[in-house]
């Protein structure tokens, strides 16, 4: 089982967070889909032996919405120091 973050653009609200979600959740291998629409990104947990990120990009833009690939690692940020 492989778990990805993929670029899903075009959501608005709670509700298209939820169609990319059930969605995704309806492709053969997918085992885990949590969309977020303030980050545009999806949390995608699946058999790679079942389906590849090509698959479920395209159930994305099956639905209306934008597949652009893996989001990548997410980078940490340090808040400056500030003296007095």
């Amino acid at each position: 089982m492989k778990e990805a973050i993929i670029k899903t653009g075009g959501m608005t609200c709670t509700s298209c967070e939820r169609a990319i979600s059930n969605a995704l959740m309806k492709v053969d291998g997918v085992m885990e889909a949590k969309a977020d629409y303030a980050s545009e990104t999806t949390k995608v947990k699946y058999d790679e032996n079942r389906v590849n990120l090509d698959g479920i990009g395209k159930a994305v833009d099956a639905i209306g919405y934008d597949y652009g690939g893996e989001a990548g690692e997410k980078k940490g940020f340090r808040l400056p120091f500030f003296s007095r």
